[in-house]
């Protein structure tokens, strides 16, 4: 019940599960996780990240501005802190799907959506992870062989969660 979804190129996983968490929703299920907004800054290299907390929708920024020149990590910690916590509110309310947008450093850590992750899959909710080539040997670690790639389409997705909710029943 543990699913991952890799794709190349800068946004891509974000606007895929954007969408994938946005029909979900549409047809009557109760998603909760994050989906990433990148917002381009004039002038910068970098973008600044934002999660969208599902399915409040409530926006969280998650990057500080360290300029231009800047080689440091750009997460802003309370800001993530304040997006799992948000997160676990709504995980405890139940779900029919846990998303979360990217399984990155912090998960990698030990910190981050990784307990949130162990708790919705110990309830039986499936969960759907971003991930890049980076964080693969981590992940893999974590998932200890219980993890499956899921092709990075619409269609993929949709039908990898309704295999998940049939092995459920």
């Amino acid at each position: 019940m543990l699913g991952y979804v890799m794709r190349d190129g800068r946004g891509e996983i974000d606007a895929l599960l954007r969408t994938f968490a946005t029909g979900f929703e549409a047809d009557g299920r109760h998603v909760v996780g994050t989906v990433q907004h990148n917002i381009e800054i004039a002038d910068r290299a970098k973008c600044a990240m934002r999660l969208e907390v599902l399915p409040t929708g409530q926006l969280i920024d998650i990057s500080q501005d360290l300029g231009d020149g800047a080689i440091g990590c750009r997460l802003d910690p309370d800001g993530f802190a304040a997006a799992v916590q948000a997160v676990q509110n709504g995980l405890e309310r139940g779900a029919d799907l846990f998303l979360v947008n990217k399984f990155g450093k912090q998960e990698a850590e030990g910190g981050g959506f990784r307990n949130l992750i162990g708790v919705a899959l110990s309830q039986n909710i499936p969960v759907i992870c971003g991930l890049n080539k980076k964080n693969l040997p981590a992940f893999e670690q974590f998932a200890e062989g219980m993890a499956e790639e899921v092709t990075a389409t619409l269609e993929a997705l949709t039908s990898w969660f309704e295999d998940q909710a049939c092995d459920a029943q």
